[in-house]
């Protein structure tokens, strides 16, 4: 490679450097390009416990101020519920072994799990939220 061609890949990638740098966004200017949406994803958390013949336990609370998707699962046989706290009262607003919620908005929630077998469980409650 002579000195010409040298000088000119230099060029390109220093031409190729200052476009990138022109057009990269910092994160923290999303929420203003989408204003009410989570800027990301939280990684999914996990918790496991026991439960008694036909008992049920709130596992996890949380509030929001974005609107995201919810996802989560559930091993042991366990349902799991999803509920929103709305004029001084928790609703479920999606139940099952893998509630999923593409569009969860602000407010408060929880999960309960409930074992609905006759015997005692273990179970793992995984679930992956918007972080705003």
């Amino acid at each position: 490679m002579n000195r010409v061609e040298r000088r000119r890949i230099c060029c390109c990638i220093g031409a190729a450097a200052v476009i990138l740098a022109a057009y990269t966004v910092p994160l923290h200017a999303a929420p203003f390009r989408f204003p009410g949406r989570c800027i990301g994803q939280l990684p999914q958390t996990t918790l496991s416990g026991r439960l008694g013949a036909h008992e049920e336990a709130q596992v996890f609370t949380w509030k929001t101020t974005c609107t995201g998707p919810f996802s989560s699962s559930s091993t042991g046989l366990v349902t799991v519920s999803i509920q929103q706290f709305e004029k001084g009262k928790w609703r479920s607003i999606a139940q099952g072994y893998a509630p999923h919620i593409p569009r969860l908005g602000p407010g408060s929630y929880r999960i309960v799990v409930k074992n609905d077998l006759p015997r005692p469980t273990e179970y793992t409650v995984r679930h992956s939220r918007g972080l705003g």
